[in-house]
C-alpha cells in the first residue's frame, strides 16, 4: 500500500522523525551506570532502544530530499564537491 503525502505533510513527518531520533539519543544520557561505562555508549539492555534512531534519521533525510525535489522530473546535477560539502554540513548537525 502506498501513501501519498503533500510536501507540507512530508515536511512535518520528517521533522517528527528528527524529533524522535533526538529523543532516543538524548534519553541515552539518563540511562543506567552500565551505559555510562559501555564502550558503544549503551549497555545491552538499552542498545535496542537506540537502534531505531538511525532508521528515523535515514527516512527523514529521504523525505526531506523528496520534498526538495517535488515537481522536478530529474534532480539538478551537483558537482561531487557540492555533494561532499552537503554531507559535511549534514554531519555537523549529528
Amino acid at each position: 500500500m502506498a501513501i501519498t503525502l503533500t510536501a507540507a505533510q512530508a515536511g512535518v513527518v520528517a521533522r517528527a522523525l528528527i524529533d524522535a531520533e533526538h529523543y532516543r539519543r538524548d534519553s541515552a544520557a539518563a540511562w543506567c551506570t552500565d551505559c555510562a561505562t559501555a564502550k558503544d555508549g549503551a549497555c545491552p539492555d538499552h542498545v535496542a532502544f537506540l537502534a531505531p534512531a538511525s532508521a528515523y534519521r535515514e527516512l527523514a533525510v529521504e523525505l526531506a530530499h523528496a520534498v526538495s525535489t517535488a515537481g522536478r522530473d530529474v534532480p539538478a546535477p551537483r558537482s561531487a564537491s557540492d555533494h561532499f560539502r552537503s554531507e559535511q554540513e549534514r554531519n555537523v548537525g549529528n
